[in-house]
């Protein structure tokens, strides 16, 4: 199985109005957040989709840290790396705020050897803690309520882009799709290449598509771990579900 690798870049946010500014464009709560307390932060379109996410760490009332998750580029990609995107979004939000954004470098991580990634990424899965270009890109495409950032969403903040949509789907009770655990075992026709996922997932018996499989690995002893968006219905635990070829998955649990 191919895992998606991952870098951390850090931006430094300065100014006298930097940090107001993404108080109010973001959904994490800025102004009451303590210093030095990092924070799952997300910045959502009008139609409440995702446009970054990133890690917050407040320094002082004038200046934090933000860490981006970055996809390892592959050759002859043309993806914009999320901490471009980031800036493009300040400048679309900018009238006349005064603020600096400059490079904080890259984050370097530990060499892990294959067998620590693998086991890294089985525990991600079992926590269905959702990885950018695997169960989301910043493009504005994804509901962060359908996979599992409900904590990055402070209430009780005041106005932000998308508010109105995320708490309408609050007091509906759930999102319409749920991010799954699902697990299955391998056979011939397991042959999943880095290009094949995200991979459509249909209902067992009616072959209707009810949604993607986006993680997968290797468990040990045959088996298949991963994660999948479900249509709710399809969501609960037993659920059988499958692919295109016929490779059959079960839901071990989902978001709540």
């Amino acid at each position: 199985m191919t895992i998606t690798l991952l870098r951390t870049e850090r931006l430094l946010l300065e100014g006298k109005d930097a940090l107001d500014l993404l108080h109010r464009i973001s959904t994490a709560d800025i102004q009451h957040l303590p210093l030095n307390s990092p924070c799952d932060t997300l910045i959502l379109n009008a139609q409440g989709k995702m446009e970054c996410r990133f890690t917050l760490t407040k320094l002082t009332e004038a200046t934090a840290t933000l860490d981006f998750d970055e996809v390892t580029p592959q050759a002859n990609s043309a993806a914009t790396p999320h901490q471009d995107h980031f800036k493009k979004l300040m400048d679309h939000y900018t009238f006349s705020e005064k603020y600096s954004l400059s490079p904080g470098g890259t984050q370097k991580l530990p060499t892990q050897s294959l067998e620590e990634i693998q086991t890294e990424e089985i525990c991600r899965i079992h926590l269905l803690s959702p990885k950018i270009g695997n169960e989301w890109l910043p493009n504005g495409q994804t509901a962060p309520l359908e996979i599992n950032l409900r904590a990055a969403i402070h209430d009780q903040k005041g106005c932000y882009p998308g508010q109105e949509i995320i708490e309408k789907i609050i007091a509906l009770g759930s999102p319409p799709k749920k991010l799954c655990v699902v697990s299955s075992t391998t056979s011939a026709n397991s042959l999943f290449s880095p290009l094949s996922l995200p991979l459509p997932l249909f209902s067992e018996g009616q072959n209707q598509e009810v949604g993607l499989l986006t993680s997968l690995i290797e468990n040990g002893n045959n088996a298949l771990l991963g994660l999948a968006l479900l249509r709710k219905t399809h969501a609960r635990s037993g659920t059988k579900i499958k692919t295109a070829s016929a490779q059959i998955f079960t839901v071990e649990k989902s978001t709540p």
